[in-house]
């Protein structure tokens, strides 16, 4: 099933998508204007940042291996370093 189509049903050009599509519905939403894979790049880090295993990321965003999502989403997130330290200090 197609949540952006053409008139005639068939799937909307990504040329097309951002000016026709997203970019509308973004201001109509009051979100500050980006890009489509923003909102991607965005997400796949929020999961990670949020505890997400890898796995589960890599699943969501249709990756073919963990380590493609890892090279490309998984962007330094401090919180993470401090918590992992935290749980290393306590089991020592």
């Amino acid at each position: 099933m197609l949540v952006f189509m053409t008139a005639e049903g068939t799937p909307v050009r990504f040329s097309n998508f951002g000016r026709r599509h997203f970019a509308p519905l973004a201001k109509r939403a009051g979100v500050p204007w980006s890009t489509f894979h923003s909102l991607r790049h965005t997400s796949a880090t929020l999961l990670l940042a949020s505890g997400v295993d890898v796995k589960t990321a890599q699943a969501i965003l249709g990756h073919a291996k963990a380590s493609h999502t890892m090279d490309i989403y998984a962007d330094f997130v401090p919180a993470n370093v401090d918590s992992a330290m935290e749980k290393l200090g306590a089991m020592l």
